[in-house]
This record gives C-alpha cells, sequence and structure tokens, in this order.
C-alpha cells in the first residue's frame, strides 16, 4: 500500500508516469519510471520487493490488461492516475484480501476476501 501511495506521489512530482511490476509466481514486486533506461529497469527488478513467505498474489487484475496470473503491470500517470486495478491476496492459511486501486482517488480499498470488480 505505501509503495503504491509513494509511486503516485512520485509520479506527480516528477511528472513522468510510472510502472508497477508484478511476478506472480516468484512474489515479487518492482517498479520504474516509464522512461527509465534498461538498465535502470533491471536495476529496479533485481531489488524488487519480496512478499513474506506466508503470503502470496492470487492474480493482479487491471483495466488494461483483465486478470493476470503470471506477470502483471499496474500504471500511474504524471498526473497522478492509477489504472483501475485489484490485487487479490492470499495467506498460508487461507485468509484473502482485495486491493482496490482507484483511478482517480488515488486511494486504496482492502476488501476482505476476494472481490472482483464486476461484484463490486
Amino acid at each position: 500500500i505505501g509503495l503504491v501511495q509513494n509511486l503516485r506521489e512520485r509520479a506527480i512530482s516528477d511528472q513522468v508516469s510510472y510502472l508497477l511490476h508484478f511476478d506472480i509466481q516468484e512474489k515479487r514486486i518492482w517498479a520504474f519510471a516509464s522512461n527509465a533506461s534498461e538498465e535502470d529497469q533491471e536495476t529496479a527488478r533485481e531489488r524488487a520487493y519480496e512478499l513474506p513467505v506466508d503470503v502470496k498474489i492470487q492474480d493482479v487484475w487491471s483495466w488494461g490488461s483483465g486478470k493476470i496470473y503470471n506477470e502483471g503491470i499496474i500504471r500511474f500517470s504524471r498526473k497522478g492516475y492509477i489504472e483501475q486495478s485489484m490485487i487479490h491476496l492470499q495467506s498460508e492459511d487461507g485468509r484473502e484480501l482485495s486491493l482496490e486501486l482507484s483511478p482517480f482517488l488515488g486511494s486504496i480499498k482492502i476488501h476482505e476476501g476476494y472481490v472482483d470488480f464486476d461484484r463490486g
């Protein structure tokens, strides 16, 4: 959640779009500016945040890509808009959380359980 908020703020202050990447199988998350060099992109990937051992990303849904089960991207515009998205997390004991990213408000709603946009 902190990373999402930070990326939105950076996109606005730097006036450049940012991309938040998810490697769902490897449980890794990283981000970089859309104008980053290939070297900077690779450095960001190497320094990716790794989810705790007992937490996994089930899938990521975004307006532009639909539901992703392998590797996905959420875009942050330089005006602070976030691509409408839902990140589904699950703990080892079966608990589920859905993180809803709102495009214009830049807010994140946390839902208990697995929530799809079509179900609200």
